[in-house]
């Protein structure tokens, strides 16, 4: 971890408790896109958006892939993606019991909101996820926990919100 990024998550842990201008120059800082170079960004932390994009899960048994994101790339405020769950042999897994979670490492704590899920009729695989609420720039995780049959997964999306 360069010594920039070290500065940034001071700021960052620091902001949390801060209402006034001091919050929103740590956010201003940690912002990737104002990082001086690729690398400063890299270790920062965070996927690059694009449509189509697709993470194995943790156990290797199940995959997420963001086929519509609005807004997108994802920002902040309340945001709606529609995503499909997928096995090994890349064929749509419905029937899931999908939970998604957000999470700010550096700030640690979570959204306000619980994001709902809601399986996509006649679409093998597919969900809608409302309700993702980044109500702060920053870097986000987003934990898609699966449940499908006898087979569990867990994907971790993270991606900066910027301010």
């Amino acid at each position: 971890m360069s010594v920039r990024s070290l500065a940034i998550l001071g700021g960052l842990l620091a902001a949390c408790g801060d209402t006034g201008g001091k919050a929103a120059e740590a956010m201003d800082a940690a912002d990737p896109s104002d990082a001086g170079d690729a690398a400063d960004a890299g270790d920062a932390g965070g996927d690059t958006f694009h449509a189509g994009m697709s993470r194995l899960g943790t156990a290797g048994k199940l995959s997420v892939v963001l086929d519509a994101v609005d807004p997108a790339p994802p920002q902040r405020d309340v945001n709606t993606w529609n995503v499909h769950v997928r096995d090994t042999a890349d064929a749509g897994v419905s029937g899931c019991d999908v939970a998604v979670s957000l999470y700010m490492p550096a700030h640690m704590h979570g959204s306000s909101v619980v994001p709902k899920v809601a399986e996509i009729p006649n679409d093998a695989g597919g969900y809608t996820v409302s309700d993702l609420y980044f109500f702060m720039p920053g870097l986000w995780e987003v934990t898609f926990d699966l449940t499908c049959a006898e087979v569990t997964d867990r994907v971790v999306y993270s991606f900066w919100i910027a301010r």
